[in-house]
């Protein structure tokens, strides 16, 4: 078994994981913080009875496997040895299986609910730990869960007038995609421990587009209707120390030279001084739309041809031996990218490309999928919201948990437990 699921019923429209939570948009208007560590420990207790399941805290609540042992395998080798004997291998699998499949009803005490009012939202985003609201009419936040009074909910502040197809915020800067503009709002001052935002200049730029992702500093807007992509890389200007270090940086020249040969012209400063977001018309852009996550990216052409490769700090793509999984798909919708590989959204289901190919996740027309690549406790987690409940599905990627003759060098993190590997993925590998 590579992949688990639990199941949580109910009509939802949109959910997210942060800081040991589940945010949940509710159809009927309300947004439920569930605290879904508490939930995992109470469904998953641990064999004496105490705390919780070790391999539920590994899957479901924070990857401990990885986080807690990453320091000690360098020098504790024998700790990854065991993962060689099958004895070892079967007694975690035949527990991972037990887990697969489970209902979750969360009990009173481990969640609550707020009504948001009469305006009707769509999607949610997390940022500062603010709950960031997407709807018809205009874009809204609260201050919730961890980080604000317990068991309490801020009041509704409207940030925009527009109807939002999606949010995403970097350096201190607010991108929300509209059917005809894409908004851009500086952020002066905003904290985790307060509610109240300071916005500053606000500016519209005439781009079609309605997906938003990252290319480590840079944003990425891809439009689903005429397979364009925008790309405003991220400018940061130093003082003349640190420039010159910088220009002695190859990397960084390599950028200097893009701005200067494909720069349109387009720019938007942020609130912090000699700080500015600049636009850049790659060839890579102009017909295919891309999906990014920091240096990894997939491109999906007017064919409906899938293509994954890495994509550097320099904005060059490389291929890296990934090619062998262009896949074409007629029925794509929107491609998301995780640490164990993609997934694949399609009018009919859900599809997963990770180190043993293609697999499909799901079989009907999903609400919303989400994937949290840059997380650091639930990475290998993928949440499908469906007419009558939501999948989290926990993709399981540890190598010593995927039969050898399985596994592709080319997909999925860096080898974490096999160091015969590991000079393989340094020098190339992993997606």
């Amino acid at each position: 078994m590579q992949f688990l699921k639990l199941k949580l019923p109910g009509a939802y429209l949109d959910a997210f994981f942060y800081r040991g939570h589940l945010y949940l948009l509710t159809e009927e208007n309300t947004l439920q913080v569930l605290n879904w560590n508490r939930l995992i420990e109470r469904v998953f207790p641990a064999p004496n009875g105490s705390e919780i399941d070790p391999l539920s805290a590994m899957i479901w609540t924070n990857n401990s496997l990885v986080h807690k042992h990453r320091n000690l395998i360098d020098k504790h080798r024998n700790l990854i040895d065991w993962t060689q004997y099958d004895e070892f291998k079967n007694m975690p699998l035949k527990n991972l299986q037990g887990m697969d499949g489970t209902v979750l009803y969360p009990e009173e005490n481990e969640y609550n609910e707020f009504d948001l009012g009469p305006e009707r939202f769509h999607t949610l985003e997390l940022y500062y730990s603010h709950v960031w609201l997407l709807g018809e009419e205009s874009v809204s936040y609260v201050k919730t869960g961890p980080g604000h009074i317990k068991g309490k909910c801020s009041n509704i502040y409207r940030v925009l007038d527009d109807c939002a197809y999606s949010l995403g915020a970097r350096s201190e800067t607010l991108w929300v995609t509209s059917p005809d503009l894409v908004h851009v709002i500086s952020i002066r001052d905003i904290s985790p421990r307060r509610v109240k935002v300071e916005f500053g200049k606000e500016k519209a730029l005439s781009i079609s587009a309605n997906h938003i992702g990252w290319h480590w500093g840079d944003v990425v807007m891809t439009s689903d209707f005429d397979f364009q992509t925008s790309i405003w890389m991220h400018i940061s200007r130093q003082n003349v120390k640190a420039q010159n270090v910088m220009d002695a940086d190859p990397v960084y020249t390599n950028r200097e030279q893009i701005l200067e040969e494909y720069f349109t012209g387009k720019e938007v400063p942020t609130e912090k001084k000699n700080s500015t977001f600049c636009e850049i018309a790659l060839d890579i852009g102009k017909s295919q739309r891309l999906y990014c996550s920091r240096e990894r990216a997939v491109a999906v052409s007017p064919d409906h041809s899938v293509q994954a490769f890495h994509w550097g700090f320099d904005l060059k793509p490389e291929q890296n031996g990934l090619s062998a999984y262009t896949i074409l798909n007629p029925n794509i919708e929107r491609v998301l990218i995780g640490t164990f590989g993609w997934i694949i959204e399609e009018t009919s289901g859900v599809l997963l490309i990770d180190k043993i190919r293609k697999r499909r996740l799901y079989k009907k027309e999903p609400t919303q999928v989400r994937t949290f690549p840059s997380a650091h406790w639930y990475e290998n987690l993928v949440v499908i919201v469906g007419d009558e409940d939501i999948e989290v599905v926990a993709i399981l990627d540890y190598d010593f948990l995927i039969p050898k003759k399985l596994q592709d060098v080319n997909i999925g993190r860096k080898s974490e437990f096999f160091f015969d590997r590991y000079n393989q993925y340094s020098t190339g590998g992993g997606f």
